[in-house]
Formats: structure tokens, C-alpha cells, sequence
């Protein structure tokens, strides 16, 4: 299993908050999309959702709001 340093997933004003919900809606994604082709994984969607917020393939953030 490879493990993702978090130096590399997180930048800017990013936080580890953030990279959770984003990591856990692409899985989500991931999961939800093997279920209707019906396809097996040979790696956790968990995995595959890192990998992809890494190669910068999905991207993520924090929105400031104005009060």
C-alpha cells in the first residue's frame, strides 16, 4: 500500500480538514462508479482518491466567507 506524505497533498492555505472531506467525496466517486460498471478494485478508493487529489487531478480547498 503506498502512503501519500501530507507535505505533498497539502498547499497553500489548504487544511487537513479539507483534504479529508475531498479524499472522502473522491472515494465516494471512485466507489460509486466501480458499482455501476460492475468493475472489482485491486486497490482501496481511499488510495486511488489520494492518488489523484497528489498527481492534482482533483483539487481542493478552503472558501472564505465574507461577514
Amino acid at each position: 500500500m503506498k502512503y501519500q506524505a501530507l507535505n505533498k497533498l497539502i498547499k497553500g492555505n489548504q487544511t487537513k480538514y479539507s483534504l479529508v472531506i475531498a479524499a472522502a467525496k473522491r472515494a465516494r466517486d471512485i466507489s460509486d462508479k466501480a458499482v455501476e460498471e460492475g468493475e472489482i478494485l485491486n486497490e482501496k478508493s481511499i488510495m486511488l482518491a489520494l492518488g489523484d487529489i497528489e498527481d492534482g487531478r482533483v483539487t481542493y480547498g478552503t472558501t472564505e466567507t465574507e461577514e
